[in-house]
């Protein structure tokens, strides 16, 4: 993959996040929630994370969004469930992807399913294990782990339970994350 293409991979979650940060500290993510609603706020994560779950390989920035609703005094450990429980929505199309022959993988990406998907094969009580591991401390695409358990035709439970799960651990810590560093920054700042 050339230098241009790679960049133009990364821009929507660079821009997102530029967005996010100009959003926080210029205009104010209370002026967010104040015109949605709390309860709204809740529904805005869930959308715009099973959104970024669905996009195979091309990342809709649900991390930034989640970074402005935590600090908005919208509650880390609830909005992190949501955006987690989002998130697997989405990745269930990524597993019926790989269900389905896993056709639509780019070449530069095979020998990563190759290789999840032998594990998994050779593995399979660890498998699970995994699955919680890599969604509880891993930011990139769950794509990788569900399209690679769909051709090898694992179970749905054993992949996606855990994998919420996981999910579910790495988003509340980022929410939570999130206001303290906002909080840290903010500070440096004045």
């Amino acid at each position: 993959m050339s230098t241009c293409k790679k960049f133009l991979a990364t821009l929507p979650l660079l821009l997102g996040l530029i967005i996010s940060i100009i959003f926080v500290f210029f205009i104010g993510p209370e002026a967010l929630v104040d015109y949605i609603g709390v309860q709204n706020a809740y529904g805005l994560m869930f959308l715009v994370a099973a959104l970024g779950g669905l996009s195979t390989f091309n990342s809709v920035p649900y991390l930034a969004v989640l970074f402005v609703l935590a600090n908005t005094g919208v509650n880390p450990f609830w909005l992190g469930t949501v955006s987690a429980l989002g998130v697997m929505c989405g990745d269930s199309f990524s597993y019926l992807l790989g269900r389905s022959g896993g056709a639509v993988i780019p070449d530069s990406f095979t020998w990563v399913f190759t290789n999840i998907k032998q594990f998994a094969i050779e593995h399979p009580k660890l498998y699970p294990s995994f699955c919680f591991v890599y969604g509880a401390i891993c930011p990139l695409s769950n794509d990788f782990v569900t399209i690679a358990s769909g051709i090898a035709n694992i179970s749905y439970k054993k992949v996606m339970i855990p994998l919420a799960l996981g999910n579910i651990v790495f988003n509340i810590a980022f929410a939570y994350v999130s206001v303290y560093a906002s909080t840290w920054v903010g500070g440096l700042l004045g």
